[in-house]
Order: structure tokens, then sequence, then C-alpha cells
């Protein structure tokens, strides 16, 4: 088993507990060109912090996938999207990926919920008499 995995999921679960508490915050980015594989590859959304003097991103992608049917015909689908977060320096050169975990869904739906204003909103729905 890798030893890193269950610090890394720590880690994670940490991080979408100081981004709820607002001690992390997260700014939304237009996708960095080196993160996308031309066509192919669609970066939905993508966030960014520093933290202890790191630099983290959290985005979401989905792939294309080209293939044919059995009469020849060109089919095009997209994978689900996938959320990766990753260690980058100032030129957004990938120092490390984070493995994949469920806590990483998380903490983008998290930093979403708050940059969104999706509390709030709930708030005042709620509050409306």
């Amino acid at each position: 088993m890798n030893e890193e995995r269950p610090k890394s999921v720590e880690v994670v679960g940490k991080l979408t507990q100081l981004t709820q508490q607002g001690k992390i915050e997260w700014k939304e980015i237009g996708a960095p060109a080196s993160f996308s594989h031309g066509k192919d590859t669609i970066i939905d959304f993508a966030y960014v912090t520093d933290y202890k003097n790191r630099k983290l991103i959290i985005y979401q992608q989905r792939k294309k996938n080209i293939h044919h049917d059995i009469t020849g015909e060109i089919i095009i689908s997209w994978e689900e999207p996938k959320t990766a977060l990753e260690i980058i320096d100032e030129n957004f050169k990938v120092l490390w990926t984070f493995p994949w975990s469920r806590n990483i869904d998380d903490l983008l739906y998290s930093i979403r919920f708050k940059l969104e204003g999706i509390k709030d909103f709930f708030d005042k729905i709620l509050d409306d008499k």
C-alpha cells in the first residue's frame, strides 16, 4: 500500500475544513493553457490558492472520446468530469498531484459553495417569511 495516500487524504480533508472556515481563500482562474490537451480536454473551472508557501490548484476536466460504431460512423462522447488537486509552481508547472479520492470532489464542492455565494442564497431563502 502506498504510504502517502492516507496522509494525502487527511490533508485534503484539512484543506476542505479550512476552506469552509474561511481560513483558506481560493480564487477562480481561467484554465492554464498547459492544463488542456488541445480540443480533447475541457477544463470546466479552476481555482488556485497560496497556502503555507505553496500554490495549489484544483480543477475539473472532461476528456473527449472519439470512436467508431459498428457502421463506421464517428461517435464523439465526453468522459465524466474528473477533479484534480495539484501543487504547482508560479508558472503552473505541476510539482505534485494528489492521488484521487472523494475528498478532492468534496473540496471542490466546498470551494464552489463558498465562492458562488450559495450559502448566503440558501440563508436568504430560509429567512424569507
